[in-house]
């Protein structure tokens, strides 16, 4: 069996388009469970995981479970509540505003599981859709936080700096010790056996950060573009996020930390930030990374450096005057 975990918040249109690109999944013969961990939503968005929880199909069942916290990711949460929940060897987490843009997704997922034993997950290039919204289009280029672009997994396979062993179709990544990549958990599947071994989910990059420790540091990363995420609806919506996180970054105490420890975290972690602050590097980058790779929309990437910037030194401002007094 395999487990696909999905945290829902009202937003019944990409609930739906989440689902139905699951459904729509070709040559699985393995049973699939999906587990529908809600944060509290409005009556329409509830109807709507009831309705789809009564379907009759084959080969698979659905789960919905409440999660009183409300928030998806961190110990005794929504995503660590559908692991815990959850049946399958191989369990996948995919946010409600994400969904595979091919039919044969599924099926790679588990036959290169099965294969590639050494792996203990398998990640997810982002698609870039035309008809989406200009931040979306960028944040498919850079990973969902720009200014940790520089250790996105999305940014580094698009600009080729990632370590891998080339495969026939796929990639084989190897996450170094000195600077742990950020994978994202829009969309990502583990074993469970490994998962169990560091205390069950958390959030995408603690797990991955626990698991090197544990020397499982090897992913699996198809050649082709295989999910839309529909992150973002407005500049306004990108502006509130980014400040909600830059209050939270500077308030958690977790084992992993997005503060550079290594020397290759401060020397990657200097560079990126002489680049924000002077400006034209920033933009002397994305003029040649639009020619390299014939992509104006790395362009389009600039404002949202700054954007982050700014909203991230305020909440760490916030917080640090907080604490002061």
């Amino acid at each position: 069996m395999i487990s696909i975990v999905i945290c829902t918040y009202n937003s019944p249109d990409l609930i739906n388009k989440c689902v139905n690109s699951i459904l729509k999944q070709k040559g699985v013969e393995e049973k699939i469970e999906i587990l529908f961990v809600d944060g509290g939503s409005d009556n329409t968005t509830i109807d709507l995981l009831k309705s789809i929880s009564r379907k009759r199909i084959k080969n698979i069942e659905f789960k919905i479970i409440n999660n009183l916290e409300k928030i998806a990711e961190g110990k005794g949460r929504g995503k660590w509540k559908g692991f815990y929940e959850s049946k399958g060897k191989l369990v996948g987490f995919i946010d409600q505003d994400n969904e595979f843009v091919r039919e044969d997704t599924l099926a790679k997922v588990i036959k290169l599981m099965k294969k590639e034993k050494e792996c203990f997950g398998f990640a997810h290039r982002l698609f870039l859709d035309k008809r989406e919204n200009w931040i979306n289009q960028t944040i498919s280029l850079i990973g969902t936080d720009p200014i940790l672009a520089y250790r996105s997994l999305d940014y580094l396979s698009n600009i080729g700096k990632l370590n891998f062993e080339k495969k026939v179709g796929y990639i084989v990544v190897k996450i170094p010790k000195e600077e742990i990549i950020i994978t994202g958990g829009n969309c990502f599947f583990y074993r469970r056996k490994d998962l169990n071994k560091i205390g069950g989910y958390t959030q995408d990059v603690d797990n991955i950060y626990l698991l090197n420790k544990l020397n499982k540091n090897k992913i699996i990363l198809l050649d082709e573009k295989t999910t839309n995420h529909r992150a973002i609806e407005s500049f306004f919506e990108f502006l509130k996020k980014k400040r909600k996180y830059g209050k939270s970054y500077s308030n958690e105490k977790r084992e992993f930390s997005y503060i550079p420890k290594t020397r290759i975290e401060k020397r990657n972690f200097i560079i990126n930030l002489w680049k924000i602050i002077f400006i034209l590097p920033l933009v002397v980058e994305k003029i040649i990374f639009s020619i390299k790779y014939k992509e104006p929309r790395h362009l389009l990437t600039i404002p949202l450096y700054y954007v982050c910037f700014f909203t991230y030194f305020l909440g760490i401002l916030e917080n640090f005057l907080k604490f002061r007094k």
